[in-house]
């Protein structure tokens, strides 16, 4: 501001003494010596003022808009809590899942038509010999005539051969009981070959005839769609060998599939 008096005196001074003619050359130089500075702080002061105005008027553009968008924001805002609102109030429809689950599962999916589906790829099967001793084999095979669950179809009562419905890893358990004063060995075939082997001892009672004994076998192995498995008797023929089920024990075959490939 003091720029601005200086040169408007020195104006009027230098201005007056042109119009009356009284000044020496000296002098005016002297005085343009000094206002010429003056005017041109005053010009650079100017260029500054222009351009803080302008930067002003920038500044005031972005925060007008980021009123805008924060006022956007806000009303989204207050829109998305008057929803939580409304669905914290709502009551749940009738059809939703919601106090007693299994009461839900049954309703929906009766316990029938569940126990159907588990056991539609299920393949087990579990077998016995019901009678006591005589013609409980077919040559050498044992056949377990007795059915106790035969999930895939793959165990045969008249040949007492199980046939693998899908390819896959399988385990095999079998009990053989032999009566008094047997010796018995079993073994265990897949595709007429041997996997392995058990025996089965009771010895001979002087008092009673009612001495039983058992053996049991298990393993697990790899079968393909098709594959074979039997247990056969393993005795030379000179060796008594009197499989039964009594009421010391029942002799058994069992296998289920356990795993895919």
């Amino acid at each position: 501001m003091h720029y601005v008096l200086t040169l408007f005196i020195l104006n009027c001074v230098r201005t007056f003494f042109l119009v009356h003619g009284n000044i020496h050359s000296e002098i005016a130089d002297e005085i343009q010596r000094h206002v010429s500075p003056i005017l041109a702080k005053y010009s650079e002061l100017e260029t500054i003022n222009l351009e803080n105005q302008r930067k002003i008027v920038e500044l005031q553009n972005e925060v007008l808009i980021l009123k805008q968008e924060n006022d956007v924001k806000t009303s989204d805002l207050l829109e998305v809590t008057q929803q939580l609102q409304k669905l914290s109030q709502a009551k749940l429809a009738p059809n939703h899942l919601s106090g007693d689950i299994c009461q839900y599962v049954d309703e929906q999916c009766p316990r029938k038509s569940r126990e159907d589906r588990q056991t539609a790829h299920t393949i087990a099967f579990s077998a016995y010999i019901e009678h006591l001793g005589g013609n409980n084999h077919v040559g050498n095979t044992l056949l377990y005539n007795k059915v106790l669950g035969n999930y895939g179809n793959g165990y045969d009562t008249n040949t007492g051969i199980f046939t693998a419905p899908e390819t896959g890893i399988y385990a095999f358990l079998w009990v053989t009981q032999v009566h008094h004063g047997s010796w018995c060995s079993t073994r265990m075939l897949r595709n007429g070959f041997i996997l392995s082997m058990t025996a089965s001892y009771a010895k001979a009672a002087s008092t009673s005839l009612t001495e039983s004994g058992s053996g049991t076998g298990f393993l697990i192995t790899y079968m393909n769609q098709g594959d074979t498995a039997s247990v056969e008797m393993n005795n030379p023929t000179s060796t008594p060998c009197n499989i039964v089920s009594n009421d010391k024990g029942i002799t058994t075959f069992s296998g289920w599939k356990i795993a895919r490939i």
